[in-house]
């Protein structure tokens, strides 16, 4: 079984390769031409980003409409810009506006005075520019008051009420053994309730297009041929590209003991150090494997952190309910979609703080530079927090909603339409 997937996965990566390298070639050719700041254009001269404009339907989705050049999100007149980059302003007509620059503001979202107080602050801190012609935005700071949101108030800010069709595609970059099964089902669930299309696995993928929710562990082998762009290239270019990591050491250990449930062995013993070698000899691909994906196969940490930089939802599995939050904010979806039951859990396995010093040196050595771009990513997840203001409140709502979801082991098949698995699994 094992070895048929390979042989799967080895002929997807070719057909992909064509498709990918074909698509690339064809857009360097028909691309126009766009201009980058004097920072952004000091970054690897061999990444290729998305198209750096706004649509109607990213725009719509956040609850406003596209400016006439595609650079600014603008809320309808009388509504107010909420988050963490919001720009007020006038337009050539001298109507206030208010709304975000291009890619400014992951977490801006228009609101109505009806539906949120901070309206009024911010059309005060706008008013003192009214008297400008110019169209552009002028930027101010966006006050913020601490008023306790209720379920409602949280589902309005981080969804429109036609989210379902607003919903944006998803790209998820799904590692092995770092909760991505966990994930993959919540927005398998947003998919379902929004009417967007699932992909297909493995040979099932092709047959599936045009899709517009990936979940597979295929994005591993597009991402690491055509980095994020050529996730985006099959989904949509302005889809949500979004990946989790999990601590190196842990993850390797986690999929070492997986791999022996599949094999058969419920013992859970810890390797010996001859043991553990040889297994990780045997899988090499697993060795810093975040890098090798990222870097797509160059295994220079700095290229894997650049593409990582053009993923727009970065998490990590100890923080789980941040990541689903985020998720919230960047997909304008409501939080009580998002609740998760944890997946292909292996019971009774050692954990790090048991291993003896020698198997810690040993997964060390495997994973250094996955661990400097684990803790790039950890930075990333901060950093995405710390931009949105109502971060906190959304997410102890979250937690009171995650508390009734019953996480008790059933041993029994993943409910999905496209993955495979048990929820648990267990040693003794």
């Amino acid at each position: 079984m094992v070895e048929k997937m390979k042989g799967v996965s080895v002929c997807l990566l070719v057909v992909l390769v064509v498709v990918l390298v074909c698509a690339l070639a064809a857009s360097v050719v028909v691309a126009a031409p766009v201009t980058e700041s004097s920072s952004s254009s000091s970054n690897s001269s061999r990444r290729r980003r998305h198209a750096e404009s706004f649509t109607a339907q990213e725009c719509a989705a956040r609850g406003a409409k596209v400016s006439s050049d595609n650079a600014h999100c603008v809320c309808e007149t009388g509504w107010t810009c909420v988050g963490s980059a919001c720009e007020h302003g006038t337009t050539d007509a001298q109507q206030r506006v208010s709304g975000w620059l291009l890619r400014a503001c992951t977490d801006c979202v228009c609101t109505s005075p009806e539906d949120d107080q901070r309206g009024d602050t911010a059309a005060s801190a706008s008013s003192s520019s009214s008297s400008s012609s110019s169209s552009s935005f002028t930027r101010t700071e966006n006050q913020q008051t601490s008023l306790q949101m209720s379920m409602e108030e949280v589902d309005r800010l981080t969804a429109p009420v036609d989210w379902r069709s607003a919903m944006l595609p998803v790209a998820f970059l799904k590692f092995h053994k770092v909760g991505s099964t966990t994930v993959s089902l919540v927005l398998e669930r947003l998919a379902e309730l929004s009417g967007k299309k699932l992909c297909g696995r493995a040979e099932a993928f092709f047959d599936s297009l045009p899709c517009q929710v990936w979940t597979t562990h295929d994005t591993e082998l597009v991402m690491g041929v055509g980095g994020a762009h050529g996730l985006r290239f099959f989904v949509g270019s302005h889809a949500v590209a979004v990946t989790v990591m999990r601590n190196p050491i842990d993850r390797l250990m986690s999929r070492y003991y997986y791999d022996k449930v599949l094999e058969g062995d419920s013992t859970n013993t810890i390797p010996s150090h001859s043991e553990l070698r040889q297994w990780l000899d045997d899988n090499e691909q697993e060795k810093d494997h975040y890098t090798r994906v990222l870097s797509r196969g160059t295994m220079d940490v700095e290229d894997a952190k650049e593409e990582l930089k053009d993923i727009d939802v970065v998490g990590v599995t100890d923080k789980m309910d941040e990541l689903l939050v985020l998720l919230a904010f960047r997909m304008r979806v409501p939080l009580q979609h998002l609740t998760y039951k944890r997946q292909k859990v292996v019971e009774g396995r050692p954990r790090m703080n048991q291993l003896p010093p020698d198997l810690l040196a040993l997964l060390e050595q495997s994973c250094l530079r996955d661990m400097e771009l684990y803790r790039a990513a950890q930075t990333m997840n901060r950093a995405a927090i710390d931009k949105i203001p109502e971060f906190e409140k959304a997410r102890s709502v979250f937690a009171s909603l995650q508390a009734r979801v019953d996480q008790k082991c059933t041993y029994s098949q993943t409910d999905s339409k496209v993955l495979t698995g048990l929820d648990c699994y267990k040693l003794a």
